[in-house]
């Protein structure tokens, strides 16, 4: 499920990136900011794989070191897994709230509004990968 809300997001954001060359004004605006957002998205989304990978690898080593490391190591390895899980958590949880343009309905003062705080979020979530990942 969760592999298909990325294509789906991404297709959109490649489809939206076409579209905007022949839009104008407001809707323009819009567009841009959304594409924006989903081009800071598709930066951060392929990383989603390292993170998993790391969190397994650590969670893998807890398992087999449980006896023979020190107490220390165990802690910090646990707080990575969970700093890894959040990471990977923060990006599904953009991708369930802000995963689409917001209907035309809301008018555009709204629409920018959910957009920009869109934008805030995302780049909140590839700060904390980075951090993370480092």
């Amino acid at each position: 499920m969760k592999y298909l809300l990325f294509i789906v997001v991404v297709f959109i954001g490649c489809n939206s990136q076409e579209k905007s060359e022949s839009v104008t004004g407001e809707n323009k605006e819009r567009l841009d900011l959304y594409n924006e957002t989903i081009n800071i998205h598709n930066e951060v989304m392929p990383e989603m794989d390292r993170i998993m990978m790391e969190r397994d690898q650590l969670l893998q080593s807890i398992q087999n070191d449980t006896i023979t490391s020190d107490s220390i190591t165990m802690v910090q390895n646990k707080l990575k897994v969970s700093k890894l899980e959040e990471a990977h958590e923060a990006m599904f949880s953009w991708m369930r709230k802000y995963g689409k343009m917001p209907h035309d309905s809301l008018g555009h003062d709204e629409i920018m509004r959910i957009l920009n705080e869109s934008k805030q979020a995302i780049t909140d979530v590839k700060n904390k990968v980075n951090e993370v990942l480092k």
